[in-house]
C-alpha cells in the first residue's frame, strides 16, 4: 500500500523538476548556443523603441564574402532561401525559439532538415552577416544565447 501513495508523489516531483538543474521553475535556459561565426560583432542588439521604429533587431558581423556560416544550436530548419537578392536560414530550436541568419551567399541546408550544433548552413554573402533570434515571437538579444543567462518565459494556460 504504501508504494502507491509514494509512487504518485514521486511522479509529480520528478515531473516539476526543470529540464536544467540550474534553471529555476519558470524560467528555460536557452545557453548553450555557439556564435555562427568567427568574426567580431560590428552592431550589437539595439531594440527599437516602438515595434515601428529602427532599431537592430539581432546583431551584424564584421565578415568578409565567403566566411562559414554555423547553426548556432541544433534544431530543425523551417526556411531556407531567398527573399529578394539576399538568402536566409531560420532554425526552429524548440520551446518557442528560432534563430535567423541573414545575407548568406549561399544556403547549403533545406526546410525540413534537421541541424546540429556548429553545422555549415551556409556561407556570409557580399552584406554584412546578420544574426537574429526570436522567442515566442519576440526578439530577444542573440548574445543571451552564449551566455549561461536564463530567459523568463511566462506562460497562460486555459
Amino acid at each position: 500500500m504504501r508504494v502507491l501513495f509514494v509512487l504518485p508523489i514521486a511522479l509529480a516531483v520528478a515531473l516539476l523538476q526543470p529540464a536544467d538543474p540550474r534553471a529555476p521553475s519558470g524560467f528555460v535556459c536557452v545557453a548553450g548556443h555557439r556564435p555562427p561565426v568567427t568574426a567580431p560583432i560590428t552592431d550589437p542588439f539595439r531594440p527599437p523603441p516602438e515595434p515601428w521604429l529602427a532599431g537592430n533587431r539581432g546583431l551584424e558581423y564584421g565578415t568578409t564574402p565567403g566566411d562559414p556560416v554555423w547553426a548556432s544550436h541544433d534544431g530543425v530548419v523551417v526556411f531556407a532561401g531567398s527573399i529578394g537578392p539576399h538568402r536566409y536560414v531560420t532554425v526552429d530550436h524548440g520551446c518557442g525559439l528560432r534563430t535567423t541568419y541573414s545575407f548568406l551567399a549561399d544556403v547549403v541546408v533545406a526546410q525540413g532538415h534537421t541541424v546540429g550544433r556548429g553545422q555549415l548552413v551556409g556561407h556570409a554573402g557580399e552584406v554584412r552577416f546578420h544574426f537574429g533570434a526570436r522567442l515566442d515571437g519576440n526578439y530577444i538579444d542573440p548574445e543571451l544565447l552564449f551566455s549561461h543567462r536564463l530567459v523568463r518565459v511566462v506562460r497562460l494556460v486555459a
